[in-house]
């Protein structure tokens, strides 16, 4: 666990998700997935229910090279980062990473901040060598931050997202731990 000073002044703890989070973090992905149109799902769409998410966080917790990052801010959760690294031996050094903020919280460096560890975490795990993460074309605020930390355009996946009728590419994005 560890505090930083977010842009606005706040105070922003970052650390891993536990069982005991599961009931909030459910809710908050149910919150969140209504405020953005960039999530691959929407309000109450997460997917998750509780006992779901304990067994999941319960699972990352027991792996090397998975995990589940929290932001709190005023002790509510501000934001979420996941990584979900590749069981097989051969694939282990790699995996994929998941981030999203509550609106309220956008733009104060939750986001940044929870990459900030991530990173720090990844580089002393000594497994994780690359990380990817697939964003919307059109998400240009996610892009900038992502491309602000390191990561580069690697390719696009065509009609990835389907929303009001529209289609929509991600872009594949990624980045070598050094």
């Amino acid at each position: 666990m560890v505090t930083y000073r977010l842009k606005d002044g706040s105070e922003c703890i970052i650390r891993k998700a536990t069982v005991k989070d599961a009931a909030e973090i459910v809710k908050y992905s149910n919150t969140v997935g209504g405020e953005s149109d960039f999530l691959s799902y929407g309000r109450n769409e997460f997917g998750h229910n509780i006992d779901q998410e304990k067994q999941m966080i319960k699972e990352y917790n027991e792996s090397l090279n998975r995990i589940i990052l929290l932001a709190l801010v005023h002790g509510e959760i501000s934001g979420v980062l996941t990584f979900w690294g590749n069981c097989r031996k051969r694939l282990e050094h790699w995996g994929e990473m998941g981030i999203s903020v509550l609106r309220k919280y956008w733009n104060i460096g939750v986001g940044t901040t929870l990459i900030n560890y991530f990173f720090e975490w990844a580089e002393c795990n000594h497994i994780i060598k690359k990380v990817d993460l697939m964003v919307r074309e059109d998400n240009y605020h996610a892009i900038m931050l992502y491309k602000k930390m390191g990561f580069q355009i690697e390719g696009r996946i065509r009609m990835a997202m389907k929303k009001d009728g529209n289609y929509y590419d991600f872009f594949y994005m990624g980045k070598i731990i050094d």
